[in-house]
């Protein structure tokens, strides 16, 4: 007996479903999968160990970023020594070069010790960075270096040609503008300056030469007329103001006017000062007098210093007068205290003797009178004359007698009577003094001169007269000390 099985039917995909179907029944597919809660621990886990290998790997990256820009640091020390190094050289490749030559053999040591590839590609990526950095500061110092020792041979070069456009002839004037004029010109265009920078440096070029033009000119008796066709000529009319103007006139005579008046000069001549100074006062550009506010005070006072300088000068000439007559004065004493004692053509005077004394007196000369001098900087002509006058008198008796083997260096602090004389001999020359009827000895007048010893008068202040009787009673007392050491 055969039974029916049943054929279960197999589902077969409806063409005719509609996308919006499915898409409406896949909530309920998707929620109704659930894990268990073993899947659900290991998912736990796994995605904790994923965060951690993450966590390391960037750590990793971050140290060795780190150790790269350390290192980086370190080389960067290096490097700025070297572009300072090379900061004001005017030459961009000759610094480059050098900066290269010093940093690039200390760049491939240090990369050599870096170990690890990562750090050592990072170091290399952030030298680069770093190397056009310093050749753009390179470049840019040279850059710099070159304006300022471009600029710095240029002044000087123009400096030079305006020396000599001064006392230039006027043939050779006109070359020396030429190349004022070229040298701006070669400057503008190097550097890139600009046309109206050019205009500028020329206008100061022609103010230059005016202010040189003015300085000569100012010393011809027509030097207005000539300043004010340089004046146009060079076209400063146009654009220096009055007031510009002025100043350098006012310098030009100034100058000229200073070196006219130096005080004590023989070349000074203050009429020819006084001159100038009158034509600058009535000095006018065009029509306009320059001498208006502050450049009138200034003039004022430069006429007022002509004349004061001028009483200092008249009185310096004297001194200066006074101080030949005074010198030539001195020689010749000096002169004759020295024949008193040595002469070498003359038997009697050429002994070593004679040449010792002659040295000891012309010395104490010597020390004596240029303690007068210090000590009398006021004293007059006449008195310096009559000071060393009797100084040389009384060094002659002095010295006349005494025994130079006896002689001590003469020391005004410490030894004034340098002579050391006998006691007999100093006792004979108390005796004449003591003799009314007899002079006194010239020399007991001279040593007491010579030592300071002079009368007083009624109101106690000491007189020109030697108070010989207080130098002899000082001198018993050296003899009565000298006696006892003895």
């Amino acid at each position: 007996m055969q039974r029916n099985l049943a054929v279960p039917k197999i589902p077969t995909f409806d063409t005719k479903i509609r996308r919006s179907e499915l898409t409406e029944q896949a909530p309920s597919l998707r929620t109704n999968i659930r894990a268990t809660g073993q899947e659900s621990t290991f998912l736990r886990i796994q995605d904790d160990l994923q965060r951690e290998v993450d966590y390391y790997s960037r750590k990793k990256k971050a140290e060795q970023d780190l150790e790269s820009r350390k290192i980086t640091l370190e080389i960067g020390i290096d490097a700025d020594k070297a572009v300072e190094s090379v900061s004001k050289n005017p030459e961009e490749e000759t610094s480059i070069n050098i900066y290269n030559e010093k940093i690039n053999p200390l760049i491939e040591k240090r990369l050599a010790n870096i170990k690890n590839k990562n750090v050592r590609n990072l170091v290399k990526k952030r030298l680069e960075i770093l190397n056009l950095e310093n050749t753009g500061t390179i470049k840019k110092n040279s850059h710099a270096a070159f304006l300022k020792s471009d600029t710095e041979t240029y002044n000087n070069e123009q400096n030079i040609l305006l020396n000599k456009y001064k006392t230039a002839d006027s043939g050779m004037k006109v070359l020396y503008i030429d190349q004022l004029n070229k040298n701006a010109e070669r400057r503008n265009e190097t550097h890139i300056l600009g046309a109206e920078n050019l205009k500028r440096e020329k206008q100061r070029i022609n103010a230059l030469i005016l202010t040189g033009d003015a300085g000569s000119f100012s010393l011809l008796e027509n030097g207005e007329k000539q300043i004010n066709q340089r004046d146009k000529d060079l076209g400063t009319k146009n654009f220096m103001s009055d007031d510009v103007f002025g100043t350098v006139v006012y310098n030009a005579y100034q100058n000229n006017i200073e070196s006219l008046t130096v005080v004590g000069s023989e070349d000074a001549d203050f009429d020819q000062a006084k001159i100038l100074v009158g034509r600058l006062k009535n000095f006018k550009r065009g029509d306009k007098s320059i001498a208006t506010g502050e450049l009138k005070d200034k003039i004022a006072t430069l006429e007022q210093k002509i004349l004061t300088e001028e009483i200092r000068h008249e009185s310096a000439l004297k001194k200066s007068g006074d101080n030949k007559i005074i010198d030539s004065y001195t020689k010749g004493q000096r002169k004759t205290l020295e024949t008193k004692f040595f002469n070498a053509f003359d038997a009697q005077f050429n002994k070593v003797e004679s040449k010792a004394r002659a040295t000891e007196a012309t010395f104490e000369f010597d020390t004596r009178l240029a303690n007068f001098n210090g000590s009398n900087p006021d004293a007059t002509t006449q008195q310096r004359l009559e000071f060393t006058r009797n100084l040389s008198l009384d060094l002659q008796n002095k010295y006349e007698d005494a025994d130079i083997e006896k002689t001590t260096v003469y020391n005004l602090q410490n030894n004034r009577f340098n002579i050391i004389r006998e006691e007999n001999d100093f006792s004979k020359l108390v005796q004449d003094y003591r003799d009314k009827d007899k002079p006194t000895p010239p020399l007991l007048i001279s040593l007491a001169r010579l030592n300071g010893y002079f009368q007083k008068d009624a109101k106690g202040k000491e007189t020109k007269k030697p108070d010989v009787g207080a130098f002899i009673n000082a001198y018993r007392k050296i003899l009565q000390i000298r006696k006892g050491e003895e």
